[in-house]
């Protein structure tokens, strides 16, 4: 062998090594890696509602994990009308819900989140919901599935499941951004959660007191 065949050779090895080595390290940061909420691209179009759905909730493969159906092949759903449908088809005479689980990791707890001098803002018309999803250190959302998991039990005991359906819940803040006009809102900004937060009563004579809400809405008490 001459000297430099093997000089080749070595050059090889050490480049394959290198290679090698860079293709670990991506594979070890992409397991890693978050999304800030802010980070997240309301779809546009199918593909990229399809996209998001597989991205941002608990899925595998081309499947996203719906509590009440198991895995749903993403190809089949145009909307969250559709998964409506298959529920209803499923259950007929349940009330119906669609649980799916978000790969967001709370690091403080909704609960606590809301103190007293939280609560005040309400009263300065501002969205303590949203706020809380633009905060980085409420919430780590997390793409990898292995690491989702891992995180979530160490962080909040074990994963949980969300029903879309639900109009008040703070994660409607995460399914508006994730799922766009494929979702459930017509209007996210009239029908928002924190519009309907009570802010106080209001007596209607001959009817009896109502609550009011941001939103400007009146429940009977």
């Amino acid at each position: 062998m001459n000297k430099n065949s093997k000089n080749n050779k070595m050059k090889s090895k050490r480049k394959k090594s290198v290679t090698t080595k860079n293709t670990q390290v991506k594979k070890v940061n992409n397991s890693l890696k978050t999304v800030k909420f802010s980070e997240i691209k309301e779809p546009l179009n199918l593909d990229e509602f399809r996209s998001n759905l597989l991205k941002y909730y608990y899925s595998v493969g081309g499947c996203i994990y719906v509590q009440e159906l198991g895995m749903v092949d993403v190809k089949k759903i145009n909307s969250i009308n559709d998964l409506v449908e298959m529920v209803q088809k499923k259950y007929p005479s349940k009330s119906h819900k669609i649980n799916l689980t978000p790969k967001v990791v709370e690091l403080v707890n909704w609960n606590k989140y809301v103190t007293e001098s939280s609560k005040l803002s309400y009263y300065n018309n501002i969205d303590t919901l949203q706020r809380w999803w633009d905060m980085n250190d409420t919430h780590s959302i997390i793409l990898n599935n292995d690491n989702f998991l891992r995180t979530s039990q160490q962080k909040m005991g074990g994963v949980f499941w969300k029903n879309i359906l639900e109009k008040k819940e703070l994660y409607q803040y995460f399914h508006n951004k994730v799922m766009g006009k494929f979702g459930i809102y017509d209007d996210f900004e009239q029908d928002k959660p924190f519009n309907h937060l009570t802010i106080g009563t209001v007596n209607i004579g001959g009817f009896g007191d109502f609550k009011i809400t941001y939103g400007g809405f009146l429940t009977k008490k």
